[in-house]
This record gives structure tokens, C-alpha cells and sequence, in this order.
């Protein structure tokens, strides 16, 4: 091509080929940059489900384990179920805003059939009835990330990693989910004791108490959605 187009007697070696390709690449395909998030107390929190295995009743299962990490803290609430449908989306929220006695102004999911019956143009999401009744009666704002982009919640998406490395294997055997549930909410208060990166406090005790002072307590109106949903699910699978 550069015979072709500038000298038919060009000699050019490989290295310098290469060199030339790479150059050219960079000036029509730069490459993606990200600048590091900063958030204020009470800002964002980030959530999602992962499958992660335990041994139940002496059963091994996958579950579903639904986490919430608050963005500025870095300290997180999981709990496991069996499934990932909306009464475990719902519980898994309400169950958080109690652990963290209160709620962020924006919370950021990812595009599931939990939550999004429809992606639009843009940000813009159809959202499930219920979903938005839910979010409505907690007065809480989620936002969706980008298909395909999970840097965009990549905080909870590395908090799921850490809850798998370090309660989940090796895989742990409980006579219960409950059981399971209440030893893991015991992991999620132990965490308040590991040293916060972003931050200059001790721990992250402190850094809780300075995110949830700056959030909204949970409504009562949400309770009511949460088992509403519930009882129509287990209508639901009764008729299957």
C-alpha cells in the first residue's frame, strides 16, 4: 500500500512496519480513557446479582446473591436466595435499607428482567410496573448502566468478588438459607473493619455513619409492594 501509493521502490523493514500501523491505529482509534468517580456521603450506591454455590441441607446449590455497595463508603449489605425474580430484588433492597438505616439518592442496576421490561434510546429504560411502584414508594432514583459497559458499576461487580473469595469457597455448608443469610449479614458488619482505600479513616465504621447520615430512611409504603409481589410469585408457581 505505501509501494502503492507513495514509492514503488520503498524498502521498509517489519519492525518499522509495525511501528507505522501502530501509530496510524492510535491516531484513528484512540484509546478509551475514565476518569476515577468521586462521590459524597450518601450519593450512589451500586447493586446486582451474582450465582455463587453453597451446600444446603446437605444439598449443593447455586444461589442468587443480591449485594448493595455504597459508593462512597465502599461498605456493602448481600443476601442469598434461590432464585433471581422481583420478590428477592425487593427483599434484598428493603433488607439493605434496614442494615444501613437509610437509602442513597441514586442507586445504579443493570438492565435486568427484574427491573427493565424495554431498553430505549439512550439511558431511557421501560421500566416493570412493580419495579417502579417499588423504587416509587421508597423514594428512590436507580439508573441504568450502559448494555455491555459494567465499568459503570464496577464497584459492586468487584464487591461480588470479594463476598465469593472470601465467604463463599471454600463452599460453605449450612443446615438453612437463613442460616446462611444470618452468618453472611455477620460478614457484611465484620467488613466495617477493613481499611478503606479512598479514604484516611481508621475504618469504615466511620465512613458508614457518614453515608448514612446523609440518607433517606426507608418507607413503609415499600414493605407493602414487596409483599404484594410475593404473594402473587407464590400464586404464581402454585399453578405451575
Amino acid at each position: 500500500m505505501l509501494r502503492q501509493n507513495y514509492d514503488p521502490d520503498l524498502i521498509i523493514s517489519d519492525r518499522a512496519l509495525r511501528e507505522y500501523v501502530a501509530g496510524c491505529r492510535e491516531e484513528l482509534a484512540p484509546k478509551e480513557a475514565f476518569v476515577r468517580a468521586r462521590y459524597a456521603p450518601g450519593d450512589q450506591a451500586q447493586f446486582d446479582f451474582s450465582p455463587m454455590k453453597a451446600i444446603i441441607a446437605g444439598v449443593l446449590v447455586e444461589l442468587r446473591v443480591f449485594a448493595v455497595r455504597l459508593s462512597y463508603s465502599g461498605h456493602f449489605y448481600a443476601r442469598a436466595s434461590h432464585r433471581e425474580d422481583r420478590p428477592s430484588l425487593f427483599a434484598g433492597l428493603l433488607r439493605a435499607a434496614q442494615f444501613f438505616g437509610g437509602l442513597t439518592r441514586v442507586a445504579i442496576f443493570d438492565n435486568a428482567k427484574t427491573a427493565v421490561q424495554k431498553i430505549l434510546k439512550g439511558r431511557d429504560r421501560e421500566e416493570n410496573p412493580a419495579f417502579r411502584a417499588f423504587c416509587g414508594a421508597l423514594a428512590l432514583k436507580v439508573e441504568y448502566a450502559a448494555p455491555r459497559s459494567g465499568n459503570e458499576k464496577g464497584g459492586v461487580e468487584g464487591c461480588v468478588g470479594y463476598i465469593e473469595d472470601n465467604f463463599f469457597r471454600p463452599t460453605p455448608s449450612y443446615v438453612s438459607l437463613d442460616a446462611l443469610n444470618e452468618h453472611l449479614e455477620q460478614f457484611c458488619l465484620e467488613s466495617l473493619k477493613r481499611q478503606h482505600s479512598d479514604h484516611r479513616e481508621s475504618n469504615r465504621g466511620s465512613l458508614r455513619s457518614r453515608a448514612i447520615g446523609a440518607a433517606e430512611p426507608p418507607s413503609r409504603g415499600a414493605s407493602g409492594v414487596y409483599h404484594a409481589v410475593r404473594a402473587r410469585e407464590q400464586v404464581r408457581r402454585g399453578h405451575r
